[in-house]
């Protein structure tokens, strides 16, 4: 898991620690719509959608973050 996030870390030292994991969070679901065909022509065919959510520790509720996008290249 450390493989994922040291990058986006050392990208963003600057940043808080929220906006890192936003990030990270980005580019993991980057990486797995560009890994998984099946899962790029869902999305392409509007089958399927990807959302962040984050599991918050502190109160135990998922959180939804719908104010970014996910944009593939």
């Amino acid at each position: 898991m450390l493989d994922f996030i040291a990058p986006v870390v050392e990208k963003n030292r600057e940043k808080n620690m929220i906006e890192i994991i936003v990030q990270n969070a980005i580019k993991s679901s980057i990486d797995l719509v560009n890994k998984s065909q099946i899962i790029s022509e869902a999305i392409d065919k509007n089958e399927v959608k990807i959302v962040t959510a984050y599991y918050n520790l502190g109160n135990g509720k998922v959180d939804f973050d719908l104010t970014h996008k996910l944009v593939v290249v």
